[in-house]
Formats: structure tokens, C-alpha cells, sequence
């Protein structure tokens, strides 16, 4: 066990994993916590997916996250065609026709945070950069303003800045200056 770190990630999700992996990539020694019973964070439970061929999905159950077995995630799926069922939020898309839309931003109100700049640092009350700390994902406020793209919206930005947080502090970790 570790006693010491160069740098220290609270929280498992997309952007904690994230900064983790980058820090680690660039040398430093890092300390990853969760809080939660699971690894992944709110990442975890999100509509943020993608598609593999001969997955263990495809058989319409997930194991992992359970997908589905809640009715606030049956009512979110496809129950014209499956009712309240598992199978109305998870199995293959494998049947065409298919269809497209446009996605486009709408009012966000549960997103809130500490504001960063581009290195993902937290910005105190003034605007100047607190030393050492450092938010990413759903922990930072939103660059995207007040408005959201939808289900998986945040895990694009969660990546960029948990990935830009690891790397600026095993840069700071080294004694390496980055603006």
C-alpha cells in the first residue's frame, strides 16, 4: 500500500478513470478512490454506450449495470414494441430500417460546479487557479453552459478533462511548469 501519492483521483467515473490512467501514463504515483460500490461513478449508469458485436448483451440482459430492470429505465425504452420488459432498453439493433435525428441542446438544471480552465484546474471566486486542484466530469461546471445534449452528453467533455487534469498534474507532480 501506498502511503504517498503525486496525485489523487476521487471518484471512478469516466473522467476520474480518465486522469488516473493519464497520470499514471506520465509517471506519477496515483491514489484512486470510489466511494461508491462499484467502479464507473455515475459513467457507469449512464446511456453512454456502444455497440460490439457478439456481445453478451445482445442475449438482452445486462449483468453488469442491470439495464432495464428499473421502470424509470423500461419506461425510457422501446415499449410500443416490448411492453415494460428488460428487452425494451437493452438487446441488438440489428433490423432496419433505421432512423436518425438531430440532437440539439436544451436547458440543463441539475449541472453545476467549480469553473476550471483548459488544464481542468478549479478557478476560485476571482478567476485565479487553485493550486493543485483540480475537476472533471459532472464534479466541474458545465462547458457547455446551461444547456445539454442529451443522455451521454457529459461523457464526451468528462474524457477531454479528466484526460487534461491527469496530465497537467503528473506534469506539476514532476516539477514540469504548464501554463
Amino acid at each position: 500500500m501506498v502511503d504517498e501519492y503525486d496525485v489523487v483521483v476521487l471518484g471512478t467515473g469516466a473522467a476520474g478513470l480518465t486522469a488516473a490512467v493519464r497520470a499514471a501514463a506520465d509517471g506519477a504515483r496515483v491514489g484512486l478512490f470510489e466511494r461508491a460500490d462499484q467502479v464507473g461513478g455515475t459513467s457507469a449508469w449512464s446511456g453512454g454506450v456502444a455497440w460490439l458485436p457478439n456481445n453478451r448483451h445482445e442475449v438482452e440482459a445486462d449483468p453488469d449495470f442491470h439495464r432495464g430492470e428499473s421502470h424509470h429505465d423500461r419506461a425510457w425504452g422501446d415499449h410500443p414494441a416490448f411492453g415494460l420488459t428488460p428487452q425494451a432498453t437493452v438487446g441488438p439493433i440489428d433490423t432496419p430500417p433505421y432512423y436518425a435525428i438531430r440532437v440539439s441542446c436544451g436547458t440543463l438544471g441539475t449541472k453545476g460546479g467549480p469553473r476550471t480552465d483548459g488544464n481542468s484546474r478549479v478557478l476560485n471566486v476571482d478567476g485565479a487557479v487553485i493550486d493543485g486542484l483540480y475537476a472533471a466530469g459532472n464534479a466541474m461546471g458545465s462547458v457547455m453552459g446551461m444547456t445539454y445534449g442529451g443522455h451521454g452528453g457529459t461523457l464526451g467533455p468528462a474524457l477531454v478533462f479528466g484526460y487534461l487534469a491527469g496530465e497537467h498534474a503528473a506534469a506539476r507532480a514532476a516539477g514540469v511548469s504548464r501554463a
